[in-house]
């Protein structure tokens, strides 16, 4: 790098390790994947098939939302939000 240059920063916005990890998937529970990574996280099952925009046709599969590092209150305001509901 040239002596006249800053170095470039991160972008505060951006953290290299964040708290929680959300993922919209399908939810295929007889999966290896599922087993091995979905299994151990806090999963929210989507009631009905997901339509994006005006789409005509629905998701082939069902969907559930998987998160890793959720807190106590992140868990309990997803539960005030996403339709669907956590297994106990």
């Amino acid at each position: 790098m040239p002596q006249n240059q800053e170095p470039k920063r991160r972008d505060p916005r951006f953290p290299l390790f964040s708290e929680a990890v959300v993922l919209l998937i399908p939810a295929r529970t007889d999966t290896a994947y599922w087993h091995d990574h979905a299994a151990s996280a806090t999963v929210w099952f989507l009631r009905g098939r997901l339509r994006f925009n005006d789409g005509s046709q629905a998701a082939p599969f069902p969907s559930a939302l998987v998160v890793w590092g959720a807190s106590p209150e992140g868990g309990a305001a997803l539960d005030g939000v996403v339709p669907g509901r956590r297994p106990s």
